[in-house]
């Protein structure tokens, strides 16, 4: 039977956001966010006009004009899309503690994960089979060791694929600022975009009175431990750098992929340690009975 722990990309999301917003030792509280996909097939619809032969003179600023067409879509309509089966939401709850932090999505009894990143573990829990699988930092890099090794074949096509998707337009990889403002789930937050690896982003971003981000450094750096990217290479980093990336809409041509990544609150409040630990009867298993 598959198991139903919290599915890996809540790891992916983790890692990719929690590095931008930079969490700290000295934080406690609760963050919570929401992730936005529009189904391939109606991104195509919306981008493409029937009666419109796309102009692919210059392939770069028409795929740029489309991010935007897509970035200006009013939120209400993207949010409508779900209803419909046209987009899919997930909300997903980070609580922190110290150098611990626990991520749960819209349900609990689905599953959740445990990260301390201080000793360089993780724990997958699910409450249904009482179950827990744990990875160390070893663990990973082992992971890692092997994926390299089996990738390796396809490095030259990456490589070429690569050198294809670089229209050497990035110009430097420095977002631009739009010079538009909005408040957003409470946050005043200003625009900006950039254009890197072939990939388009808008970041709404907020100025950081509280000096969140800079006092989140500490951790920041323990969980790009766990990172086997180049840092500062997503676009959320690029275009949020020393901000909060309260909301970061990204379009990647060759995938056809549109996401909406977005903090909808950050709340200071105390975090018992009980949500950091696993329950008494729960049983460690390894990866391959997880997924039996």
């Amino acid at each position: 039977m598959t198991s139903r722990l919290v599915t890996p990309v809540y790891i992916i999301i983790a890692l990719m956001i929690l590095p931008t917003v930079v969490l700290a030792q000295e934080f406690e509280g609760i963050i919570r966010q929401r992730s936005i996909h529009v189904n391939l097939e109606f991104l195509q619809d919306m981008l493409w006009d029937e009666e419109d032969e796309p102009d692919y003179s210059d392939e770069a600023e028409y795929y740029a004009g489309q991010a935007r067409k897509l970035f200006d879509l009013p939120m209400a309509r993207i949010e409508s899309m779900a209803a419909t089966g046209e987009a899919d939401i997930t909300h997903s709850t980070v609580h922190v503690k110290g150098s611990r932090l626990r991520i749960s999505g819209a349900s609990e009894a689905e599953g959740y994960m445990v990260y301390d990143l201080e000793s360089g573990t993780f724990r997958l829990v699910n409450p249904q089979e009482r179950t827990y699988l744990e990875y160390s930092r070893a663990d990973m890099e082992e992971q890692q060791r092997r994926t390299q090794q089996m990738m390796a074949q396809f490095g030259a096509d990456m490589a070429e694929m690569e050198t294809e998707m670089d229209d050497g337009s990035d110009g430097g990889r420095r977002p631009e600022a739009l010079g538009r403002s909005e408040v957003i789930n409470g946050f005043q937050t200003a625009a900006y975009e950039v254009r890197a690896n072939g990939q388009f982003g808008r970041g709404w971003c907020a100025a950081d009175d509280s000096r969140l981000v800079q006092s989140f450094e500490a951790l920041a750096a323990q969980a790009a431990s766990f990172e086997d990217e180049e840092e500062g290479s997503d676009l959320e980093d690029l275009l949020c750098e020393g901000q909060l990336p309260i909301r970061v809409h990204t379009f990647d041509p060759s995938l056809g992929d549109y996401g909406i990544d977005e903090i909808v609150a950050i709340d200071r409040t105390s975090v018992s340690d009980e949500l950091f630990a696993i329950p008494a009867g729960y049983k460690r298993i390894s990866m391959e009975e997880m997924w039996r």
